[in-house]
């Protein structure tokens, strides 16, 4: 989960931010509950067998058609959240001037961006045959940098740019240096192997 870019977004937008670190403890330890029961009860069912997208173990009846239904909202809700910066960076490109202006004019621009970005996301993922498994090693490049390098890394810059690394708590320090030395360098590794040997298997 890579919801950590939406963090300063929804702090800013609490009616009282210092009591963000509670509701978020609280959010990441519902969402993990979720995704575990998720996982387990599709690998308990489904085994090794188990399709990566969980799905397509399901058998064909109306539970699936629910299902399918409530992932394809996720989907478009998660897309309506982090497409919102692509499109606003494209269509100040673009159109600065329609950018935050009214009427039609600006709206037909927005639309338009926003089919543009849809259309070539549809076309790059069915044109590649390896699509998924590239998006696999795209993942692998980039997700254990943005989950545990970069929040870590920054902090640390941060807190020594401020002079204020000298109080941050020990056990804070540890972790730190623990997600920067061990976990992102060992998360790296295998999942880009992982991803590259699902590349070599399939072909």
């Amino acid at each position: 989960f890579q919801g950590q870019s939406e963090f300063y977004e929804m702090m800013g937008e609490m009616k009282n931010p210092k009591k963000f670190p509670l509701s978020l403890g609280v959010a990441q330890i519902v969402m993990v509950v979720m995704y575990l029961f998720t996982a387990v009860l599709a690998y308990h069912y489904g085994g090794a067998d188990v399709n990566g997208f969980v799905l397509y173990s399901l058998p064909t009846n109306r539970l699936r058609t629910v299902c399918a239904l409530l992932i394809a909202i996720h989907i478009v809700v998660a897309y309506i959240i982090t497409g919102q910066p692509l499109t606003y960076k494209l269509h100040q490109a673009m159109s600065p001037r329609t950018l935050h202006a009214s009427g039609a004019k600006s709206a037909l621009v927005h639309l338009g961006t926003t089919l543009m970005i849809l259309i070539v996301g549809y076309v790059v993922a069915n044109v590649i045959p390896f699509f998924s498994d590239m998006q696999g090693i795209i993942a692998a490049l980039a997700a254990s940098a943005i989950v545990f390098f970069y929040p870590s890394y920054f902090y640390m810059s941060s807190a020594k740019r401020a002079g204020d690394w000298a109080g941050v708590p020990i056990y804070e320090k540890i972790y730190i240096y623990f997600v920067l030395v061990f976990v992102f360098p060992f998360c790296f590794g295998v999942g880009l192997a992982a991803a590259i040997d699902g590349v070599v298997t399939s072909w």
